[in-house]
């Protein structure tokens, strides 16, 4: 082969090379500028559409379990004490400008003993005389006065006085005749005697009555501001 020959198959190759890479060159070209022409329509088309803003997602309160409602337990009950008692109280009988000795006088029971109490005097006595009917009282009609006599002597007309309990204001000594008394108490205001009988009131023939008279005597003979068993005091 000619030197010239090899010359023109040479530079037909490099020819061919030329045209096939400017070919390419042309095609990669065209395809990048499609590319930028499609992306142009996009951004175009992605600016055409309203902006939708964004919506913030919804927060729920924690919504709180719900609360029973306790169910009400009764309280309890302790038994109720019962109050003790009050010890009735009679209408006084005495007025705004009178004294009266038997003023208020009511009868209680408290440790084997009976009272009779009332707004000027207090005087205790054996509950068991005073429940077998052993002891009855009852106040003159001036009420400066109360008598303690034994029942069955004085329903049987033998008069039945124990002790006769009188009430003197301070100016007033007529109690100094009396054949046999002591001093009861004395207050303020007044001067409590007992006065007791110089005869006999029972029946002497009946041994009960003698017995239980003198029984009912021995307890008032007691009767004395001096003695420290004494059943009687006053209070104003």
């Amino acid at each position: 082969m000619n030197r010239d020959k090899k010359t023109g198959i040479l530079l037909g190759a490099v020819a061919v090379l030329l045209v096939i890479v400017v070919g390419l060159g042309i095609f990669l070209i065209g395809m990048k500028l499609g590319q930028k022409k499609g992306e142009s329509r996009d951004i175009a088309a992605a600016e055409d559409l309203p902006v939708q803003e964004e919506t913030p997602a919804l927060t729920r309160k924690p919504t709180a379990a719900p609360t029973e409602k306790p169910t009400p337990t009764a309280a309890p009950t302790s038994t109720p004490t019962q109050a003790p008692t009050a010890v009735p109280t009679q209408p006084s009988s005495v007025s705004s400008d009178s004294y009266r000795i038997d003023a208020g006088l009511r009868e209680w029971t408290s440790q084997g003993l009976v009272f009779l109490q009332g707004d000027y005097i207090t005087l205790y006595v054996n509950a068991e005389d005073y429940n077998n009917g052993l002891i009855g009282w009852e106040a003159n009609a001036e009420g400066d006065s109360l008598k303690i006599y034994y029942p069955k002597a004085h329903d049987s007309g033998h008069g039945g006085t124990v002790v006769t309990l009188m009430a003197f204001d301070w100016g007033e000594n007529g109690y100094e005749n009396f054949p046999n008394y002591k001093i009861a108490c004395l207050t303020e205001n007044k001067k409590y005697i007992a006065m007791f009988p110089t005869d006999v009131q029972y029946n002497p023939n009946d041994s009960v009555q003698a017995e239980e008279y003198a029984r009912l005597r021995q307890w008032a003979s007691n009767i004395d501001q001096d003695n420290s068993s004494n059943p009687f005091s006053a209070h104003e």
